[in-house]
């Protein structure tokens, strides 16, 4: 269920207001360690972290912001649109 916030004057009609950062978070294995140790390629070290649970990508964490009702998923879509 998203939600939708109600606005007033002095955000804007938004529902928000100030900011809140999107990450990427990989936290690094036995096996995501030896692969940047061996310099391995990006999408190479993502595949792995991804395949282990070990990578939090920015889209997952706009839209888990957005599930949590800290931001819009307009709002989402914008910031990690590519």
């Amino acid at each position: 269920m998203l939600y939708r916030a109600a606005g007033c004057k002095a955000c804007r009609q938004s529902g928000f207001s100030g900011r809140v950062g999107i990450y990427e978070l990989l936290i690094l294995s036995d096996t995501t360690r030896e692969l940047v140790m061996a310099r391995q390629s990006g999408p190479q070290i993502a595949t792995a972290a991804t395949q282990e649970g070990k990578l939090t990508t920015l889209r997952e964490d706009a839209f888990e912001k957005v599930r949590q009702g800290i931001t819009s998923l307009e709002e989402a879509l914008r910031a990690v649109a590519t």
